[in-house]
């Protein structure tokens, strides 16, 4: 890259711009009062990762972290665009799920931090729960992401009725 591509407006407003908040992070962890459990250093972050790193530790984590994204996201998808065709396709199941999902698609995510909170206090209600629970959360974002399912009834017949002569 040449020099002056890397001085470039958007390049040096965007470094210093990630500088600040490094910065005003560094300030805020380094206050008196500051629990360093919840707002470690950056030296410490780095050290972390380091470790992390070396041990392989973070690679295992990352990967059973995408699993549940992943899982989840699969679980939503799917279950958004099967709800939504049947509700769009259909009159009598539109009438049975649309109240339904518009119930229960006003609920905030905060409102599930309490299964979070469970969690990290160590109160498990349900061994078993732990990796659903996680799953579950992402799940629901997924659902109420995908809304293309119900839009289904704006589909032209015709383009549905010639896939199904072609066998598609």
């Amino acid at each position: 890259m040449s020099v002056r591509r890397w001085l470039s407006p958007a390049i040096v407003v965007g470094a210093l711009s990630l500088a600040a908040v490094v910065a005003l992070y560094w300030l805020v962890a380094t206050r008196p009062g500051t629990n360093a459990a919840l707002v470690p250093t950056p030296p410490t972050i780095m050290k972390t990762f380091g470790e992390e790193l070396a041990s392989g530790d973070l690679w295992i984590n990352t990967r059973a972290s995408l699993t549940r994204v992943v899982i989840g996201y699969a679980i939503g998808a799917s279950l958004a665009l099967v709800l939504g065709a049947l509700a769009g396709w259909f009159k009598g199941w539109g009438y049975v799920l649309n109240p339904i999902i518009d119930a229960l698609r006003p609920i905030p995510a905060l409102a599930y931090i309490p299964l979070v909170i469970q969690d990290a206090a160590g109160i498990p209600l349900d061994p078993s729960f732990k990796e659903q629970k996680s799953i579950m959360l992402r799940c629901k974002g997924a659902f109420y992401a995908c809304k293309g399912g119900a839009e289904v009834r704006r589909f032209n017949r015709l383009l549905i009725d010639a896939g199904l002569v072609r066998g598609l």
